[in-house]
């Protein structure tokens, strides 16, 4: 078992394991362990950077050169070698013991997040409900350009094989998160994927299309298809949600898919609008992603308040109560959403003034969400209410 690491002294000289200038017999002051360099050389060791001490010398994994860790021009300062870290050390080799080593393991919870976000709920939500309820609930004999509709459809299985050959090519599917935060994901060197992250990054552009066909569509079929006498205060709210929702996609996907390609750039022809080591801003990468991301979190659960909506009104045997006020509160939500994005990088050392905007902001998003709730307490209250299988999910 390697030990916690050593406080090194500023004096210290550093040696790179590298094949060149092996082998070496390494001590950590109890227990020899001369297998040690071979293993990182071959790549055994290669989810943890390595560095031990060996008298006045630091023996030391390459991988650990990055931002922030100890390298020759950090040394006159002083520095706390981070090495093995014992507990983390045996639970990647339970993991590797048990078939799972921890890269596999961040691309897992990479790919997991990422279908779940942009391969399920997105069309579930939007695309399955959109196409079944928008017609119904207006009047309309089908979508305004059933074409287009079809095409929006199929460029999604298009993007999900994309992401789903990101398993078969050498280093594996992205392993950055879901959130693919800068730099981490602005080059393989740091995740030990390549391909796998470019594939993750082309899917999700193929994707973008996708949503933004289908929101053109639903936008077009609620403005110029409603039936006779169908004005925009009789519209059901369940459609309102979904064209609010629209909204949102039009205008959020574009954002993240010029994210994207900016990304894609960075992995593939040395731009550097993320990388830090060419002038580039990793934030920049955040503020881009949730100026998308916050609004998304709206794209999936507005359509979600529109259902729940129609199911109390039905199971309640009454009109939803105060109608005008949950089309404003709706409509309120979506407006704020663009908003409220710096909630999510309160750690990135944002300016406590802008941070307390975000805060702001925060809090205010939440009263047109607490009127909703209101008023389907009031729908509910006196109402013939029938406790069945819809009405028992709607109020979990």
């Amino acid at each position: 078992k390697l030990h916690p690491p050593t406080l090194i002294a500023a004096n210290t000289s550093f040696v790179d394991v590298t094949p060149e200038n092996g082998p070496f017999e390494i001590s950590d002051g109890s227990h020899h362990i001369p297998d040690a360099i071979e293993k990182l050389k071959n790549g055994e060791l290669a989810s943890t950077p390595l560095c031990l001490k060996v008298g006045d010398v630091l023996i030391r994994d390459p991988r650990c050169v990055h931002r922030g860790s100890p390298n020759t021009t950090d040394v006159p300062r002083g520095v706390a070698v981070l090495g093995f870290d014992r507990a983390d050390h045996e639970r990647g080799g339970h993991m590797a013991e048990n078939g799972i080593r921890p890269e596999f393991y961040n691309s897992l919870v990479t790919m997991h997040a990422t279908f779940m976000v942009f391969f399920a709920l997105m069309p579930l939500m939007a695309g399955v409900f959109g196409n079944l309820l928008i017609p119904l609930q207006i009047g309309a004999e089908d979508m305004a350009f059933p074409r287009i509709n079809m095409a929006s459809f199929w460029i999604m299985p298009v993007a999900g094989f994309i992401m789903l050959a990101s398993f078969f090519v050498e280093g594996g599917a992205a392993g950055a998160g879901w959130t693919s935060y800068a730099p981490l994901s602005t080059s393989g060197e740091w995740t030990g994927v390549y391909m796998g992250q470019i594939l993750w990054l082309v899917s999700l552009i193929v994707l973008g299309f996708s949503s933004i066909l289908g929101a053109l569509n639903y936008v077009s079929t609620v403005i110029n298809m409603r039936a006779p006498g169908m004005t925009w205060f009789r519209i059901p709210l369940a459609t309102w949600s979904l064209f609010i929702t629209a909204w949102l996609l039009l205008l959020a996907i574009p954002i993240l898919t010029g994210g994207l390609i900016l990304l894609l750039f960075d992995q593939t022809i040395g731009t550097a609008f993320f990388r830090p080591e060419g002038s580039g801003e990793p934030l920049l990468w955040q503020h881009i992603f949730w100026f998308f991301g916050h609004p998304e979190v709206y794209i999936l659960i507005l359509p979600a308040m529109g259902f729940v909506s129609e199911v109390i009104a039905c199971r309640s045997r009454k009109p939803i109560f105060g109608y005008h006020s949950m089309v404003i509160a709706l409509v309120s939500i979506a407006f704020l959403s663009w908003v409220v994005w710096g909630h999510h990088m309160f750690q990135s050392g944002m300016n406590p003034l802008l941070g307390m905007t975000f805060v702001v902001t925060t809090v205010v998003i939440a009263v047109p969400s607490a009127i909703k709730v209101f008023n389907w307490i009031g729908t509910l209250w006196r109402g013939d209410i029938h406790f069945d299988a819809p009405l028992l999910h709607a109020v979990a």
